[in-house]
């Protein structure tokens, strides 16, 4: 069984030092670390959320033009909540070009 301490450390994939879960560099080499969803999840969600609510505007002709929009809306939203689900644990080291 861990010790809560090492539960609470990661180490860098590039200098494999340990530096403590939440900060956002690594001690050792100076990488960016980021948590959770990667950056081009929200986006894709965005639109595949406006192609849904296109598509219910599309087979509900009867229905109000805010009704389909409020369902891609509702789909985001659902969506959002999912990629933070998914990607809780997920932790990314990025290590800056330097010039």
């Amino acid at each position: 069984m861990k010790k809560n301490n090492e539960m609470n450390e990661m180490v860098c994939p590039h200098c494999r030092k340990k530096t403590s879960r939440g900060a956002s560099e690594c001690h050792g080499c100076h990488a960016t670390i980021q948590y959770g969803p990667p950056s081009w999840a929200f986006p894709v969600l965005a639109l595949e959320s406006t192609i849904a609510g296109l598509m219910a505007s599309k087979f509900s002709h009867e229905v109000s033009f805010f009704i389909p929009w409020l369902i891609a809306m509702g789909a985001f939203a659902a969506g959002c909540v999912f990629l933070e689900k998914i990607f809780y644990d997920r932790v990314q080291f990025k290590l800056g070009r330097r010039g």
